[in-house]
């Protein structure tokens, strides 16, 4: 199913990453038929020591399981689902202000002619882009290149 909503651009994938305590977090997103987006149900790990190779995968794999037309959630259902989503499980934490702790972040969208690396600035529960930070690579990198760029980007997150 593809969203619905009138005037919507076409579906980018997105990945977030997560470095914490040792251990990349990296989730699919999802988007609604309303065009908001959610953290998606595919979550893979890799300690910290992975190779460049490794995190390459993990981020494609990730990149390529988010959805597109999954059902809009109320607020207040998001709100609800907060302590099951599956990244919050995989870290062992029940909130996001706790995930966010002594943690790096950044989410890559993969358009057809770049990948897009956005250093993320947790604060709290909430996290932004650091726009003055944003860099591409294009999409047929090597693996290693990916995995650098992903290394590269965290460093960037405040």
């Amino acid at each position: 199913m593809k969203s619905d909503e009138p005037g919507l651009p076409p579906f980018v994938p997105r990945a977030g990453i997560y470095l914490r305590r040792g251990t990349f977090y990296i989730v699919s997103e999802d988007r609604s038929v309303t065009g908001f987006r959610y953290i998606g149900d595919t979550v893979l790990t890799l300690p910290e020591e992975a190779g460049d190779a490794e995190i390459a995968a993990a981020l494609l794999e990730a990149l390529s399981a988010g959805r597109d037309g999954i059902p809009h959630r109320s607020w207040e259902d998001s709100q609800a689902r907060e302590g099951q989503e599956a990244l919050l499980q995989a870290a062992g934490v029940k909130r996001w202000s706790t995930l966010h702790t002594n943690c790096r972040a950044c989410s890559v969208a993969s358009y057809s002619d770049k990948m897009e690396f956005i250093p993320l600035r947790l604060r709290g529960s909430s996290a932004e882009g650091i726009s003055e930070d944003v860099f591409s690579i294009p999409p047929d990198s090597a693996p290693e290149e990916i995995g650098r760029a992903v290394r590269t980007c965290l460093s960037r997150s405040r």
